[in-house]
């Protein structure tokens, strides 16, 4: 579990690495797919499962009370995206898009530090006797 966290991390530093190099890029891919349907449930899902990963692995964490929420907010936002529903959603993610022009920077920020915190709590073996 940890090791898909990990992952997850350095997938996301990556994605804010490149709203902070290349700003636009993301946001114009996503504005050319926004309508397709598999858009929408490829962010519930995403949302859930990591958010299901989040909480379960909390108690090897660094700090599992602040994971735990992490994971239950993402649990929550998918749930919140489902009973939106497609349009609605699609109507939040223009707005946002529309509202992070020429800032993706900012959070391309957010994305890297958001990383760097998933994969500062979650030490290597060798690493977590340190910690304590």
């Amino acid at each position: 579990m940890k090791s898909l966290l990990k992952i997850f991390a350095i997938l996301v530093i990556f994605t804010g690495l490149i709203l902070i190099m290349t700003p636009g890029v993301l946001m114009n891919y996503l504005r050319g797919h926004l309508n397709s349907p598999s858009v929408y449930y490829l962010a519930i899902t995403i949302r859930f499962v990591i958010g299901i990963l989040l909480i379960y692995a909390a108690r090897q964490s660094s700090y599992p009370f602040l994971i735990r929420l992490l994971g239950y907010i993402f649990v929550a936002v998918a749930a919140g995206f489902l009973l939106m529903g497609q349009s609605r959603f699609q109507e939040a993610v223009k707005y946002f898009i529309d509202l992070m022009e020429d800032k993706e920077w900012v959070a391309g920020l957010v994305a890297v530090a958001f990383g760097f915190l998933i994969w500062h709590v979650f030490p290597s073996r060798n690493n977590r006797d340190k910690l304590i």
